[in-house]
């Protein structure tokens, strides 16, 4: 009796042990799929970041650097001196930003202007000088016969054209002309002079923009290098507070005026 006893119960541990065993081989089954599922996973997100950073390279391959000098537009002479843009005014009340002998080449100029936040620069060639114009507008005058030798001009920031007056008019923040349409009883258009001081004070569209934001104002004017008066050239004006720009879609015709919302984010079609 004792020895089928034993037997017994050997087949009983076999067959437990045999069980154990089909359950630790169907586990790590599952542990191992797991674990490739897992890999995967890992290699699929691996793979993802390397595309998304791939893709941010070509984006910046792209987009142009702001530190990058190539990317400026750039044009030789400076702006013919004649009716209307005979009197030509410089940024800062000074024709050289960087003196004499300063500026070995056009980059140092552009870099003066991105320094103090000034949109468009000029090179002298031969005394190796920069200068800046008030109104950058006045840069897309018709070139002063003969300049082309010694003078280049540029933009400040890539993107900006020298055709535009280094001024963004595509997004609609700036518009050519000025408002003269009749509204209800109000004036064409209501001037406050002298937005910051004097209504004859010199400076330019950016300068005029900050300005007439801080007084208040949604809309504001500026008189370019184009105006026939010298006394109003570089000269700002604003919309009355009453009065709107909506449906306003410009006037090309009109270079002597820009019409600008203070809020670049908007446009002046739709009144600022």
């Amino acid at each position: 009796m004792l020895i089928p006893m034993v037997l017994v119960i050997l087949l009983i541990v076999a067959g437990l042990g045999f069980m154990m065993y089909k359950r630790f081989k169907n586990r790590l089954k599952k542990q191992r799929a797991k674990v490739a599922d897992l890999t995967q996973m890992l290699q699929s997100r691996s793979q993802q970041k390397e595309e998304e950073e791939e893709e941010e390279e070509e984006k910046k391959e792209i987009v142009p650097s702001n530190d990058d000098f190539s990317k400026i537009d750039t044009t030789e002479g400076h702006p013919i001196v004649k009716a209307p843009t005979k009197a030509h005014y410089p940024y800062g009340n000074t024709w050289y930003a960087v003196r004499k002998g300063r500026a070995k080449t056009a980059e140092r100029c552009w870099k003066n202007a991105k320094r103090n936040n000034i949109t468009g620069w000029g090179w002298r060639k031969h005394d190796k000088s920069c200068w800046h114009y008030m109104d950058p507008l006045l840069m897309t005058a018709d070139t002063h016969p003969g300049s082309e030798q010694n003078h280049l001009m540029g933009c400040t920031k890539p993107g900006q054209k020298i055709e535009d007056g280094c001024i963004d008019f595509d997004h609609g923040h700036t518009a050519w002309g000025h408002d003269r349409r009749q509204k209800r009883g109000l004036k064409p258009h209501q001037i406050w002079g002298g937005v910051g001081g004097h209504h004859h004070d010199k400076m330019s569209p950016e300068e005029c923009r900050r300005k007439a934001k801080e007084a208040g104002f949604k809309v504001a004017g500026y008189r370019t290098a184009f105006h026939p008066n010298d006394t109003w050239k570089n000269t700002c004006f604003t919309m009355g507070k009453k009065n709107s720009s909506k449906g306003y879609i410009g006037d090309a015709g009109d270079l002597a005026h820009i019409m600008m919302c203070t809020d670049p984010t908007k446009r002046v079609v739709d009144g600022c």
